[in-house]
């Protein structure tokens, strides 16, 4: 009894004993050495950071594509209603706008609400598995992770303002020909993309981390949840598209 108690004793010990990360040290670990940055969260959660940066590094980067995001959008339009034989409506530069701005809203919400659910489900379920940690771990976890994501953005932004093309694809979906845009083999390879894939075997190796158990089980854990959303994702796609009539 008293042994156990003295393991508990040097086990908090250690805990407080071990220092946070500083903001560079924990980007810089996510990248090259990912079990020593989550290691470190696991005792220091820190998320205020990694939202705040990549957040708006997506509402800068979406702002500095709009005029490619904008014109993708007038050509597309107009393919559209020629093919119905109907005249492009004078007002439509400006329903482009709304509709862009829009996306881009839409956008940085959908990857908070994002967040937020993984974190939550993955935290939900880890009792199933014999999981220790906390929600504010996990999404400690699942934000730093997310910075694969990021740098994808980027890639593709910068891509994309020298090609002046809107659709940079780096996922499976670029071996699919045009005339399958808007199926569910498409929308549903268009997830599987190469940073995509990265931050998931990122959160693999922090939920492992954070909530002490196995990486077979994390794997559970966060491929579960992903597969759960590329799903919804692909079915919700296409039936916008049905509904929009382009499908």
């Amino acid at each position: 009894m008293t042994e156990n108690l003295n393991q508990n004793e040097n086990l908090v010990q250690n805990q407080n004993e071990v220092k946070p990360f500083s903001w560079w040290e924990r980007l810089k670990c996510v990248f090259v050495s990912p079990s020593k940055a989550f290691e470190n969260l696991k005792h220091h959660p820190k998320v205020l950071f990694p939202i705040l940066v990549i957040l708006i590094g997506v509402l800068l980067l979406s702002l500095l594509r709009i005029n490619v995001m904008k014109e993708f959008l007038k050509e597309t339009a107009i393919q559209q209603y020629a093919q119905m034989g109907m005249e492009v409506p004078e007002g439509i530069d400006a329903l482009l706008s709304v509709q862009v701005y829009g996306a881009i809203a839409g956008t940085i919400i959908g990857i908070v609400a994002f967040w937020l659910v993984k974190s939550a489900l993955i935290n939900a379920f880890s009792g199933f598995v014999n999981g220790t940690g906390t929600f504010k771990q996990a999404i400690s976890v699942i934000t730093y992770s997310y910075f694969p994501v990021f740098l994808g953005s980027i890639i593709t932004t910068i891509i994309s303002l020298i090609t002046k093309q809107y659709n940079i694809l780096t996922s499976l979906a670029v071996f699919l020909p045009n005339s399958q845009v808007g199926t569910f083999l498409h929308t549903f390879l268009g997830n599987l993309d190469i940073f995509v894939i990265w931050y998931q075997i990122l959160a693999i190796i922090g939920i492992s981390k954070v909530y002490s158990i196995s990486k077979k089980s994390s794997a559970i854990l966060v491929l579960g949840t992903w597969l759960v959303y590329i799903l919804a994702s692909s079915g919700l796609g296409v039936l916008g598209m049905k509904v929009a009539g382009l499908a």
